[in-house]
């Protein structure tokens, strides 16, 4: 630049030099050899962090599919997702080069103007675009690559569409449409919008680079411009076009997707579109599709035209017209028209909302009875003979599953390695002809309470590899009635299936084979048949992580079996790691040199790993959801664990979403081994009863909803996975319990939904609520007020009546409140029968009924005399705890609350809790006894329809407790030592040949064995 001042001439502004660019030196070869050694090793150190560990990953997955025979499931989604990744990565990348090779193609020969900025870049760039292109075109691509294959199964399900044969109200599609169809569209749309804006994004600025760009600033009075060569020009038209139109597609897909939006009304949301969305914001989208098409052809035009002023014009006021309308427009209608008349605006979206809620959680009025005006408040005193009366009285649960875990751990624990988990299951069994509900629970290895040199590798993962049998107890009674903590009694009558009493029972079998007198079965147990009591698979075992164990080792029997006896594993599961190469591969994948240096890993040796059952299912059907609760069952001489899953999908148009996590959550919840899935659904079947063995690990799927159109989807991704539910055995059947995820979801939905008036619905005055846990003190909700559903009361499973016909029946139950209210509103229950299984009965209160419900039934039965009376003796030497408080309709219209009491010493490390006290609360009156018969008594109800306790008397009363131990209170060690003298007895009396003392000794041997079962551990 020069400054002119009169006089003195021109004085030009110094002129920096470029500094000349150093001259590089070329390598030598001793240097060159150095570089290639140091990218060698760069390389193999990428190879063997980075490649390495995904490949061993996909390898050991696929042993262990294989070990199941379901080695193409595993192919299937391996080869879908390899295929996703392949087809849109190279796809992408392709496209991407395409984009940049193009603009590259339009680069002028000499720049329009030169940039002191980009001009040393132009030049070291100048004949290397090739390879830079690739690079950013392949990381591009392997980014797009990977985000399909996340989406492998809605592409799955897309290829194999079913019908629902319901059609939706607003645009009469099949839902099959919206379920199978719609996702994947906009999955499609999602990613070439997403790679044609980086295609444009690439181009205008490898235009700019290139010079065949210039942003020219103003000068003066002239206007800043933008320049553009005419081969730029015509590529960022047809990009743009190409993206514009995408635009318009994706608009004219929102249409269908607000069909899955929201309601808002009086404080509650609901899912669907309402008067503003299908009368407003439909018309928008479909305007805003048409803009952007004429849009698209404003682009493709200035092609020939040469001008992009007017497509850019049109996108402007495209993206100015699209808030305006967009926004502003709905709002208006919303304030002006809708909401002064919101109830009458808004009743036809309501009732479409219903409908189909209640049709997305199978609450249908095929599967639904409801029983209106159920609750009396004076109920009267219902007969012996009065239909159920019997049927629900004789099955009073007394003992709570989420309470006795540690009575079980002191009482049948074995050995301190074993375990039970904190919440036990109920299931039922048929006792001579009944149906009995029992609290069983399986004796699994707790890795955490390894302890010392058990902890190590060797004897973590191969000696205490499995569990030891099964422990029941009838849960409506136990061995007999207690006045204290401290006394004998109180306790579950626990039968007891595992390998000792499978030994005593083949001693018996043998002895009667050889001619002894056969002695009667029993009666009052369920006499399970359990063949194979060793347990390697359950959800304690799999808390440990990892849980694998190494299996058939080298040399002599590793695994602890019993005392004095080793075992080594005889089953079909389990992955072979015998093969330097299988070894090598887990010793990658946990990280532990064990797999390839331990000498007790021998050709025949096998890894049983992944050993939780639910995860075992989620793994063999990664499409399914698998409910937080498996449960073990005896079937065919084996312990299974039934696992319920469901299908589900995250929108359907105008069913009601919920967040599957959040409606499962409930006070017991912190309890249990698995967490709830946090998860939206709109729709959920329990299509899938899936069955994992304990011994061997194997999976059985089972279709259990065969209409499901969303497993009839999976089914056609997967032939061949599922079995038809007729394949299942009778026994099977037997053990089917309906599951409490989908219960708490369906109650969650019932307390809404159960209004099908749309005016009523819009009002709420007639909603329910899931009641909290009784037994939670009013300070400990409000400080956890925030945490949705964490007091809700749960669910439980009971043996009562059936509604219609009075016998008794296995169901799951749930009593609802009054929104707002303390008093009861209903009592929802479930049957698990396999006749009627699935079908929902409610009995429903009127609403001029105050019918206390739980909170205020506990609160009365602790206020009244009896309870008060011995508050203070009770509590004093121990901790009382409260069991599940029971809400059991009685006859035609009562209502029977039963809560069992508790007690455990204070101050005692083996202390747990034993049962002393029952409360009862019924028509008004209170009932409160050392045993549920005189509890029933004192309300005016038929004690004697209950079992009786040992111990227990005519009149009611407990008498004094015995002192001295009675047979059922020696020792484990006591027990087992009487055990072996019957067994020694057994022989001599055997080798004698006088069948007369071979009898005797046989009684004497089952009568030992029953000691040993009921022993204190």
């Amino acid at each position: 630049m020069a400054f002119n001042f009169p006089g003195f001439g021109d004085f030009q502004q110094p002129q920096r030099r470029s500094p000349q660019p150093r001259q590089r030196q070329p390598l030598n070869p001793k240097q060159k050899k150095q570089m290639r050694t140091v990218g060698i090793v760069i390389a193999v150190l990428i190879g063997i962090f980075v490649i390495v560990p995904p490949l061993v990953s996909v390898y050991t997955g696929w042993l262990w599919f294989d070990s199941l025979a379901k080695g193409g499931v595993f192919g299937t989604i391996l080869g879908t997702r390899l295929g996703l990744f392949l087809i849109f990565g190279a796809l992408s990348a392709s496209i991407l080069y395409l984009c940049m090779g193009l603009a590259h193609r339009a680069k002028p020969t000499t720049p329009a103007r030169p940039n002191p900025v980009l001009d040393p870049y132009r030049r070291m760039g100048s004949g290397k675009h090739r390879p830079v292109f690739a690079i950013i075109a392949a990381l591009l691509g392997i980014f797009f690559g990977f985000a399909a294959q996340l989406k492998w199964q809605q592409v799955s399900v897309f290829f194999n569409t079913q019908s629902f044969g319901i059609k939706d109200p607003q645009f009469g599609h099949d839902l099959g449409f919206y379920a199978f169809q719609l996702p994947f569209l906009s999955m499609l749309v999602t990613w070439l919008v997403s790679l044609v804006a980086i295609g444009v994004t690439l181009s205008i600025f490898l235009h700019y680079f290139q010079g065949s760009l210039e942003l020219r600033p103003r000068q003066g009075k002239q206007r800043g411009s933008v320049v553009l060569a005419q081969k730029a020009r015509q590529q960022i038209a047809i990009l743009g076009g190409i993206l514009i139109l995408l635009v318009g597609v994706n608009y004219w897909l929102d249409r269908y997707e607000l069909l899955s939006g929201d309601i808002n009304f009086k404080n509650q949301t609901i899912t669907g579109a309402g008067f503003t969305s299908a009368n407003v914001l439909m018309s928008v989208k479909l305007l805003l599709t048409v803009i952007a098409v004429f849009c698209a052809v404003a682009f493709f035009t200035s092609f020939v035209i040469k001008d992009l002023r007017i497509p850019a014009l049109a996108t402007t006021i495209m993206l100015i017209g699209g808030v305006a309308v967009g926004s502003i427009l709905p709002w208006a209608v919303e304030q002006l028209s809708v909401k002064p008349n919101k109830a009458n605006k808004e009743a036809e979206f309501i009732a479409r909302n219903i409908q189909a809620t209640r049709f997305a959680y199978n609450l249908r009025d095929n599967n639904l009875t409801v029983m209106p005006n159920f609750g009396k408040e004076s109920a009267p005193v219902p007969q012996p003979g009065d239909k159920g009366v019997a049927s629900t009285l004789a099955n009073i649960r007394l003992l709570d599953p989420n309470v006795l875990s540690p009575a079980f751990t002191q009482s049948k624990q074995l050995r301190s390695f074993y375990g039970f988990p904190q919440t036990l299951s109920i299931d039922r069994y048929q006792v001579d002809g009944q149906l009995r509900d029992y609290v069983v629970a399986v004796r699994e290895i707790n890795p955490s309470a390894l302890t010392g040199n058990q902890t190590d590798w060797i004897n973590r993962h191969t000696v205490y590899t499995h569990g030891n049998g099964i422990v029941m107890a009838p849960a409506n009674t136990v061995d007999a009635i207690v006045t204290d903590a401290g006394d004998r009694g109180g306790n579950p009558k626990y039968e007891v299936y595992d390998q000792q009493s499978l030994a005593a029972k083949h001693v018996r079998e043998k002895a009667t084979a050889n001619g002894a007198p056969r002695n009667p079965v029993p009666s009052g147990t369920a006499q399970l048949d359990l063949r194979e009591p060793r347990v390697y698979y359950g959800p304690l075992i799999a808390k440990h992580n990892p849980d694998y164990a190494i299996v058939k080792t080298a040399g002599e029997p590793q695994e602890y079996d019993v005392d004095g006896s080793n075992y080594t594993y005889q089953g079909a599961g389990g992955v072979h790691v015998g093969r330097v190469v299988n070894r090598l591969a887990y010793a990658i994948e946990y990280r532990e040199l064990n797999f390839i240096l331990s000498t007790l890993i021998g050709g025949d040796s096998k890894i049983l790993l992944n050993r939780d059952p639910r995860a075992r299912v989620e793994a063999v059907a990664p499409w399914l959801t698998a409910d937080t609760s498996a449960y073990p069952v005896v079937v065919d001489g084996r312990i299974k664990w039934i696992v319920d899953a469901y299908t589900t999908l995250d929108s359907l148009p105008y069913a009601q979403k919920i967040n599957l996590g959040e409606v499962t959550t409930d006070s017991q919840t912190s309890r249990r081994e698995w967490s709830p899935t946090m998860k939206q659904v709109s729709y959920i079947r329990n299509s899938v009863k899936a069955v994992v063995d304990s011994y061997d690990g194997s999976v059985q799927l089972y279709s259990f909803d065969e209409k499901d159109p969303v497993l009839k989807a999976w089914e056609g991704v997967f032939p061949g996975l599922m079995k038809p539910k007729s394949d299942m055995s009778e026994q099977l059947r037997q053990h089917i319990r309906y599951p409490e995820d989908m219960f708490k979801a369906q109650r969650e939905i019932l307390s809404r939904y159960h209004v099908t008036n749309p005016l009523g619905f819009y009002t709420g005055g007639s909603y329910w609520q899931v009641p909290n846990e009784p037994t939670i003190t009013e300070n400990e909700a409000s400080e956890n007020a925030a945490s949705r559903g964490l007091f809700d009361q749960p669910p439980y499973y009971v043996v009562s009546a059936d509604p219609r016909t009075g016998r008794p029946s296995f169901q799951l139950t749930t009593p609802m409140l009054w929104n707002q209210r303390e008093f009861l509103s209903s009592q929802i229950s479930v049957s698990s029968d396999p006749d009627n299984y699935g079908h929902i009965t409610i009995r429903q209160w009127p609403t001029n009924t105050t019918t206390q419900g739980p909170k205020n039934a506990l609160d009365r039965m602790t206020s009244a005399g009896g309870y008060q009376t011995e508050k203070l003796q009770l509590e004093g030497a121990n901790t009382i705890i409260y069991g599940n408080l029971l809400t059991l309709p009685i006859g035609d219209g009562g209502v029977l609350y039963v809560e069992p009491l508790y007690a455990q010493r204070k101050g005692q490390e083996s202390a747990y809790p034993k049962l002393i006290r029952v409360m009862v609360m019924y028509n008004n009156r209170m009932g409160y006894g050392r045993s549920l018969s005189d509890a029933l008594e004192q309300v005016g109800l038929d004690g004697s329809l209950v079992e009786q306790p040992d111990g227990l008397e005519g009149d009611g009363t407990a008498p004094p407790i015995a002192k001295n131990p009675a047979p059922g209170g020696m020792t484990r060690d006591e027990a087992a030592a009487k055990l072996s003298e019957a067994l020694a007895h057994l022989k001599q009396a055997q080798a004698s040949g006088d069948m007369g003392r071979f009898g005797e000794a046989l009684q004497n041997l089952d009568r030992a064995v029953q000691d040993y079962q009921n022993a204190d551990k």
